[in-house]
């Protein structure tokens, strides 16, 4: 079989997209700067004496002469949350009774504490989606004045994240035990402080076709034991999984457990064959199955 026919196999059913390059636009850095508050920042003619005749001259108007972005620095201020209190003067006057009503200020996140909510998502941000460390965000935050220190920053995210996340968490994974078919797989995440540089972030989600809520689950693991199955869906699951040929994925390890084989793995399987058979028939059944896996690929992208 020749590498063109292979090739041909491996995008077989795939729809062709014509990616058409995008025109430059000339407006963009103008629609960019129209689109933000606007600060005038006016030069004034400081000699307006005419260098003819010497006499005051007249302004006439003014133009933009250049335009630029400018950054606004992250400022600390306080912010006080005042209540409203009422006094019923009817009551008092007819009853000697003092009715008063005062309004409910917000909850705070944490408090009593310097970290606040607004402050707690950027330092949430810092360490989750940038990979600033928390000793180097202290840094930040003095230069901004804060008085804070690296305990009580993580205190604050480990807090937070067991009063208001935690809960959350227990939600979804409560809600995925419930599923008839659920999505797993694991996959290796570099680690500074595991003794091989490794973990696992195993992942599990609902289904598309059969669940009432879609939701994706990330879980840590030092490894790819197979107990981590049943502590992500729990020991009296008796759903299916479907999952890749991993040998953690096993019904006699968990005999309550169906596991349902991915389709795309398998069609792997019968990829690597074809590639390692030059000889191989156009009608052998290895083709005949990838195609076959294909067609059902399409139609499930229809849906």
């Amino acid at each position: 079989m020749t590498e063109t026919e292979v090739t041909e196999i491996e995008v077989i059913e795939k729809k062709k997209v014509v990616r058409h390059q995008e025109r430059k636009n000339s407006q963009g850095r103008a629609a960019f700067l129209d689109s933000l508050p606007q600060i005038e920042e006016l030069t004034p003619l400081e000699d307006t004496q005419c260098p003819t005749c010497q006499h005051e001259m007249k302004k006439i108007g003014k133009r933009v002469n250049s335009r630029e972005v400018e950054l606004i620095p992250p400022q600390l201020r306080c912010i006080n949350h005042c209540q409203e209190t009422y006094k019923c003067q009817e009551c008092e006057k007819k009853t000697g009774e003092t009715v008063i009503k005062s309004s409910k200020t917000p909850q705070l996140l944490l408090p009593h504490s310097l970290v606040s909510g607004s402050i707690l998502a950027e330092v949430a941000n810092y360490k989750f989606n940038l990979a600033v460390p928390i000793h180097r965000q202290k840094k930040i935050w003095e230069r901004l004045g804060l008085p804070v220190n690296k305990s009580s920053l993580v205190r604050s995210v480990i807090s937070v994240s067991e009063t208001y996340l935690e809960p959350l968490v227990n939600l979804m994974t409560k809600e995925i035990r419930k599923e008839p078919v659920v999505h797993m797989d694991e996959t290796p995440i570099k680690v500074l402080d595991e003794p091989s540089q490794r973990g696992y972030l195993w992942v599990i989600r609902t289904t598309k076709e059969f669940s009432k809520y879609p939701i994706i689950q990330f879980n840590y693991r030092h490894g790819r034991k197979g107990k981590t199955v049943e502590e992500l869906v729990g020991d009296d699951y008796r759903g299916i999984i479907e999952c890749d040929d991993y040998v953690a994925y096993n019904e006699d390890k968990h005999e309550q457990i169906k596991f349902g084989a991915c389709l795309v793995h398998i069609r792997r399987w019968f990829i690597n064959i074809i590639k390692d058979s030059r000889k191989i028939l156009k009608k052998s059944l290895a083709i005949q199955i990838v195609k076959r896996i294909g067609k059902i690929f399409e139609i499930e992208r229809k849906r």
